[in-house]
Order: C-alpha cells, then sequence, then structure tokens
C-alpha cells in the first residue's frame, strides 16, 4: 500500500489548473477534496507535540532518501514498507510513519494558503482557523528544521534525532511559498553545496551507497525536476546565475541525449539511477527511466516561470521575466490560456521591464483573466 501523499500534491496543481484555465466547475471539486483530505490528515497525520505534521518527503517513496535506521529487515526499496516491519517503532496513529520531513510540511502550510484561496474564488466561507494553523506551522517548521549554525533547513525529525542533510525540494518550497525571510533565503543560497552536472535532491548520500561506489537513487543524485524547484526559488530572490547554471545544464542533456532522462550522475551528469535496496537483494543498481515528462516539465518551469515570468493569479497573468547573461531574446507563441491564445516575444537582458504592449498598446505588466483571442505581447528589458 503506498504512502499516501500530503493534501497539497491535489491541490496546489488543482489550483494551478485552475488558474490557467477558468474552470469553477473543477475547483468546487478540487476544494471539496482538499477540505477533506486535509481534516483527515489533521486528525491522522498531525503531531501535536512538535506541530509538525508526520510523513515522507514529498518526492522520497525510495528508502534511498533516509537514514540506516529506516532500512526494513526485509530490505524493501519502499518506506511505504517501513510501518508493518516495524510495529513497536511506528506511530499510534495515521500510517505509522514517525519522520517529520521539511518538504512535507512545507506543502501542509502551503496547503492552508491554497484552500483559502480556492474557497474566496467560490465565495465560499473561509475557516479562520486556516491562517491560524499556517502560522503555526510555520513557526514549528522554522523552529525544529532552521539550522543557524548551518546557515540552511535540515530535511528529517524523528524520535531518535535528525538527519542534517540538505533537500533541494524542501529549501525549494521554503522560498517559493514565503516560509523563509529575506535573511534565510540568503543564508539558504550561501550555504547550500552544490555538485558539478547541478543541485542534487538530497546531499550528501548515505554512507551505505557511498561504501559501494555511488550514489542513493534519492540522495545524491541530480532529479531535475528537484533541480528546477531549486533554480525557480533562486530566480524568485534574484540568484540569477544559479538559475542560468541549472537551466543550461538541463538544457545541455537534453540536447545530448535527445530527451530527458528520470535521474542523473551528480558528477559525471550521465543517466544513472542510482544505488538503493533491492527487496531481499541487497543494495542494487536501478534504471534511470527514459523519457520522463516530469523531468521535462521541471525544465519548462524554469521557461515558463523565470525567463518568460508569467505569474497566474485569479485576476490574470503578471509578467516578471529574467534574461540572464547569454539570452537576448526569447519567444513564446501558441501557449493556451483560458480563452486566449498567447503569442510572447522578449527582448534585452535583465529583469526590469522597460517597455510592454499588449496587441500594440501599452500594458501594465498584465493581462487581465477574461483576456479572449489571440494576444501579442511584446516585453522590452532593460538592466
Amino acid at each position: 500500500m503506498p504512502v499516501p501523499p500530503a493534501p497539497t500534491a491535489t491541490a496546489q496543481p488543482a489550483w494551478s489548473y485552475y488558474l490557467y484555465t477558468g474552470d469553477k466547475a473543477f475547483l468546487e471539486q478540487a476544494l471539496e477534496a482538499t477540505a477533506n483530505t486535509l481534516a483527515r490528515r489533521e486528525q491522522e497525520e498531525f503531531d501535536a507535540t512538535l506541530g509538525l505534521f508526520r510523513g515522507p518527503a514529498v518526492y522520497g517513496d525510495g528508502i534511498a532518501a533516509y537514514p540506516d535506521r529506516y532500512v526494513t529487515p526485509n530490505g524493501s526499496s519502499g518506506i511505504y514498507e517501513w510501518p508493518p516491519c516495524n510495529p513497536e517503532k511506528k506511530a499510534p496513529v495515521g500510517y505509522g510513519l514517525p519522520m517529520h520531513t521539511l518538504s512535507l510540511n512545507c506543502t501542509y502550510f502551503h496547503t492552508y494558503e491554497v484552500i483559502s484561496r480556492m474557497a474566496a474564488e467560490l465565495n465560499r466561507p473561509i475557516d479562520p482557523a486556516w491562517a491560524a494553523k499556517a502560522a503555526r506551522l510555520q513557526e514549528a517548521i522554522n523552529r525544529h528544521f532552521w539550522k543557524p549554525d548551518l546557515g540552511r533547513y535540515i530535511t528529517l525529525v524523528d524520535p531518535w534525532g535528525t538527519d542534517e542533510r540538505q533537500e533541494a525540494i524542501g529549501m525549494a518550497f521554503s522560498v517559493l511559498f514565503g516560509l523563509a525571510d529575506r535573511n534565510q533565503q540568503d543564508s539558504l543560497f550561501r550555504h547550500s553545496m552544490t555538485t558539478p552536472a547541478g543541485m542534487p535532491v538530497l546531499w550528501p548520500t548515505y554512507s551505505r551507497y557511498l561504501a559501494r561506489g555511488g550514489f542513493g537513487r534519492h540522495s545524491g543524485t541530480i532529479w531535475p525536476h528537484a533541480q528546477a524547484f531549486w533554480a525557480d526559488a533562486a530566480a524568485r530572490t534574484g540568484h540569477v546565475d544559479l538559475v542560468s547554471i541549472e537551466l543550461t545544464g538541463m538544457a545541455e542533456k537534453a540536447v545530448r541525449d535527445g530527451q530527458f532522462y528520470e535521474i542523473y550522475n551528480p558528477m559525471s551528469g550521465q543517466p544513472d539511477g542510482g544505488l538503493q535496496e533491492g527487496g531481499g537483494r541487497g543494495i542494487v543498481t536501478w534504471e534511470s527511466c527514459p523519457h520522463q515528462t516530469w523531468s521535462a516539465t521541471g525544465y519548462l518551469r524554469l521557461i515558463f516561470f523565470d525567463l518568460i515570468g508569467m505569474r497566474f493569479d485569479e485576476a490574470g497573468v503578471c509578467f516578471e521575466p529574467t534574461l540572464p547573461g547569454g539570452f537576448d531574446s526569447i519567444a513564446l507563441t501558441g501557449l493556451p490560456y483560458r480563452q486566449a491564445t498567447l503569442d510572447i516575444h522578449i527582448s534585452g537582458s535583465g529583469s526590469r521591464i522597460k517597455t510592454m504592449k499588449v496587441n500594440g498598446s501599452y500594458a501594465d505588466h498584465r493581462l487581465p483573466a477574461d483576456a479572449s483571442g489571440r494576444q501579442e505581447i511584446q516585453i522590452e528589458l532593460t538592466r
């Protein structure tokens, strides 16, 4: 039985889908599903002692994302096997995993914000407890995961201690969801380690994999979707050089291979599925699966949200593009958005909009949500 996802595993994508399409019938269903799931998780997975939710990292279904104490006697590759193998150690309620992870708790925080916006958009009552719970959760995340001596967040807290590794998605979410203040954001980018092939999903890998001359499938390796979240967070905080490095690295691999693979070696940049327990076969080498959509969409995230700088909200699309050094223009045509089709042309470099025109007329950096038909958007940037 797989580990139940955090509610934002459906809430944030559902909210994004609504912002792109304006489909309120869909949003009605999404609001109901999010409210029901969130209420259940609060009952089953919230740890009132720490003020955190229990559960694995959002990307970490594999055991290679966790320290040795989570390796099961049967050598399972999945973290979901741990509770039935450890009945005396599992949490007494819910699924049973006693860990609290950074990325998972960031998604719960964001879910409280998303559900409020869903309700407001549908003219439904907004539960004031959502904002209060979000504030308390933000405080608990910063209290338990932020380590001033490291200058960054750690990945895991459980009854037996902590895991002080850096988790790319969790750190990215802390920035993208507004959990980290400006000083913390600056510190994250100063103190986070990267590799020749880009930002690893979790660093460093565990000694049980290093002893076999490799990296864990979910630790040490490069997962493009995690790499993209990190680069997106860098873009939102003005670290344009990091965006350029990650974007260029992703593009080079895709051009070299003619596709996006699932996982890459952090040193060579070659496709590499990493090492992980293999269900009684010991630690084995896994495949890096080809033609991975989530890897490709991670790359597209950087194009849409960072180079072109599209910011979708209830009122429409705001443009905040950034073209780093080496770029002097970019074009994206035929993009469907609600009742419109967007043709976007950006010239210049930097991140300040000098002029923006929509269908030949000057605009205030925004396209309204009720725009329809072909929309020709021309943006000139300056430093």
